[in-house]
């Protein structure tokens, strides 16, 4: 589920007038795909407010990546709907787009559990069911964009240039469907590529044993109570990470803001999970080892960067001395 302040959500979609669920969630749904649409176009390196045709070239971004979003939020709805759990519809959060940025015009979607979950077999089913959803539908969409998607070569001195993290699942997917690829070329992945792999990355983020996320619903669900100590280590490991993608920084403070590290106990925690229930959630931790991207995204300048800011301090340094 989407990442966002809870007080804030409160206020971004507290209604003025009284606006049925369903009506205001397609009307976020019909935004965000604005707003998607045009970081797409963006992507494609188009100005999206150029022209209607320029504009229409995102949705080869934002349709897919709405449909992976859709599918992981409604994952969790259908869900709760067989297990008897009130829930909104699933809402999106759009987000202005802009070439600055590697937002691509949605912080993500949520749904709103309106009851408590009744015990740790409903919790499971719950918070699988979004990524196991969501992932479903990834695979096929990136594997149409890998398909489609042109190899190159970029020299090492390339500036501006953002190499996405390639977890296991995509090597895999590579081997499989583009075997064909010359030893040290680059893959450009086009827009539908892109859209797959953002769902990759969405899943990745929603798997981790954290808090209320969907993998703190899985960890608690199997391991109960030592659900936080597991958040602890695993949030230990994220820090460690840093050195290779500041975000995993950024990540695990707004997690401990929003959600804690401590699941909330069910209201039956007693109630035992069946042996399907610990086989799906056994498979959402292989899933989550098959898409774990140590860096999500590397651009080789904020090294140089880095490098340089070494240098200055170690000078400095010096000076004092």
């Amino acid at each position: 589920m989407g990442l966002f302040p809870r007080k804030i959500l409160g206020l971004l979609f507290r209604p003025v007038f009284h606006v049925p669920e369903w009506f205001r969630a397609t009307g976020l749904l019909l935004i965000t795909l604005l707003s998607t649409t045009a970081a797409g176009a963006y992507y494609a390196q188009i100005d999206p407010f150029h022209s209607w045709s320029d504009f229409s070239q995102g949705l080869f971004f934002s349709v897919p990546l709405i449909m992976i979003l859709l599918a992981h939020e409604l994952g969790h709805y259908l869900m709760c709907r067989y297990h008897g759990i009130r829930a909104t519809p699933p809402f999106f959060i759009p987000f202005p787009p802009s070439p600055m940025t590697f937002i691509p015009g949605t912080l993500g979607a949520f749904i709103k559990i309106k009851e408590p979950i009744p015990d740790r077999r409903a919790l499971l089913e719950v918070g699988a069911g979004g990524p196991l959803a969501g992932l479903i539908m990834a695979v096929p969409i990136y594997i149409a964009g890998l398909v489609t998607s042109t190899p190159g070569t970029l020299s090492h001195d390339t500036v501006g240039v953002v190499y996405l993290g390639e977890p296991l699942l995509m090597h895999l997917l590579e081997l499989m469907f583009r075997p064909g690829l010359a030893e040290g070329s680059d893959l450009m992945l086009n827009s539908v590529a892109f859209a797959g792999w953002f769902g990759f990355l969405v899943t990745m983020m929603n798997l981790m044993p954290v808090g209320q996320l969907d993998g703190g619903h899985i960890c608690y669900a199997l391991f109960g109570h030592k659900q936080e100590q597991i958040a602890r280590w695993v949030t230990i490991v994220l820090l460690l990470f840093t050195v290779l993608w500041p975000g995993w920084l950024v990540w695990v403070l707004l997690t401990r803001f929003m959600t804690g590290l401590k699941h909330p106990p069910t209201l039956f925690d007693q109630v035992e999970l069946a042996p399907l229930q610990r086989r799906i959630g056994l498979m959402t931790i292989v899933v989550l080892v098959l898409i774990f991207m140590p860096a999500p995204v590397s651009v080789p300048e904020w090294w140089d960067n880095w490098s340089l800011l070494g240098h200055e301090l170690e000078r400095w340094l010096q000076q004092l001395i």
